[in-house]
């Protein structure tokens, strides 16, 4: 399940920080894609942009750690943000940032049965982390992603916020890597 650490970092020896990616966490996701996506090449697509998603968040998680990049909040929201601003910030992306949040997707009657456990988690809800990501890209151009807010992926109370949330996003992240990134 995508609560498993996939990053590892053991401070006193450099050679030793790794990231696993197991794709069997991968075939599930083929059932629930299965429901949103028309074709099989669709759902294959969107689990192979849910990968990526996946690759870019232990990624993320790798360069907070190297780079001493500072945050607030969960670091897993942290790389989550990370993770899409990159995605949708290059060619395509988007769809990789789509399929990521779908990943966390669940059925609203099973979201209303939240564990006490799963508020203490180190990680948001996966609905919350389903809608801070569907916000993050529609966000990043409302009208290429109108659709998103047409279909109830966001509520128009949420989907208000987004154009600003991605600007605040992209502003910080620039911020942060500044000093990490070349022309």
């Amino acid at each position: 399940p995508r609560s498993t650490p996939l990053y590892s970092s053991a401070a006193s020896d450099v050679y030793k920080r790794q990231i696993q990616i197991c794709i069997e966490m991968f075939e599930g996701e083929r059932e629930v894609f299965a429901a949103y996506y028309n074709t099989e090449a669709e759902v294959e697509d969107a689990v192979a942009g849910s990968f990526l998603f996946t690759v870019f968040h232990e990624v993320g998680h790798a360069l907070v750690d190297v780079l001493e990049i500072p945050f607030t909040g969960r670091e897993e929201d942290t790389v989550d943000s990370l993770a899409a601003w990159w995605l949708i910030d290059g060619d395509d992306g988007e769809q990789s940032a789509i399929a990521g949040a779908l990943s966390f997707y669940t059925d609203p009657d099973q979201a209303a049965a939240v564990e006490e456990s799963q508020l203490a988690g180190h990680h948001s809800l996966s609905q919350q982390r389903f809608y801070t990501l569907t916000c993050l890209v529609y966000g990043s151009d409302t009208e290429k992603y109108a659709s998103l807010l047409e279909e109830e992926w966001l509520t128009p109370e949420r989907a208000e916020w987004c154009p600003a949330e991605f600007e605040r996003l992209s502003a910080s992240w620039y911020a942060l890597l500044d000093a990490h990134l070349k022309e």
